[in-house]
């Protein structure tokens, strides 16, 4: 690793951004024609999908332009998680889990790892 970096040009004169904003803007600067893809899920409330593991129909927050199929939802962290109270009962049912949940969910059908994703969706707009 670098002893110093420096902010790149690019980042000064940016506004304050969200985090999915800043690693598409870095993605980019090097070159690559990758997107970030929204990791973690919206809020705790979504974890109801997860454990249930139903396959539902139709896309995931899709975007006519950049994901007409929609996103992928990964169950590892929950966005807007601010009630300390509500995360931790979320979390205890969790832990109460056997493991056997697949984390990732995208176009109603739930994975184990990305390799399931990317074998059946080759042109996936994103990384993960």
């Amino acid at each position: 690793a670098p002893s110093r970096t420096e902010v790149p040009q690019w980042l000064r004169y940016q506004k304050q951004m969200q985090d999915e904003d800043l690693f598409n803007f870095a993605i980019w600067a090097d070159d690559l024609n990758k997107s970030w893809c929204k990791f973690d899920i919206p809020g705790t409330d979504y974890f109801g999908r997860y454990q249930a593991q139903q396959h539902f129909s139709g896309p995931l927050w899709a975007d006519p332009v950049w994901y007409p199929q929609g996103i992928v939802f990964m169950y590892f962290t929950a966005h807007a998680a601010k009630d300390p109270a509500a995360s931790f009962a979320w979390l205890k049912r969790l832990w109460e889990g056997d493991g056997s949940l697949k984390p990732i969910e995208y176009r109603g059908r739930w994975f184990e790892d990305p390799r399931g994703i990317w074998e059946q969706n080759p042109g996936i707009p994103c990384i993960f």
